[in-house]
């Protein structure tokens, strides 16, 4: 079960990630990406996103973390780093 608290901390961290440099704006064509990076980084081990994306993920588990905060959060890879992912999926374990 997902807390409510700590998806309410990603959609905030991921949202402010665009606004947090300068001439980065969110795009009506960022939507799917956005609905894809929450939900899979929520309910999901791995996520595959693209490098932008990916990015922006990545940056904001960085900030929950760096803040103490804990709970389930997906490994986001790239197709820069899909060897990567396919190593953690070999060797992953459900639990």
């Amino acid at each position: 079960m997902i807390s409510d608290w700590i998806i309410s901390i990603f959609i905030d961290e991921l949202l402010m990630e665009p606004e947090a440099q300068e001439g980065q704006k969110f795009k009506e064509n960022d939507v799917a990406d956005f609905l894809h990076a929450v939900a899979g980084t929520l309910m999901c081990d791995f996520v595959l996103l693209d490098v932008a994306w990916c990015n922006k993920v990545q940056v904001a588990i960085e900030r929950i973390r760096f803040a103490g905060i804990e709970g389930h959060l997906g490994k986001c890879y790239s197709p820069r780093t899909v060897s990567g992912f396919l190593t953690a999926l070999e060797s992953w374990e459900s639990t």
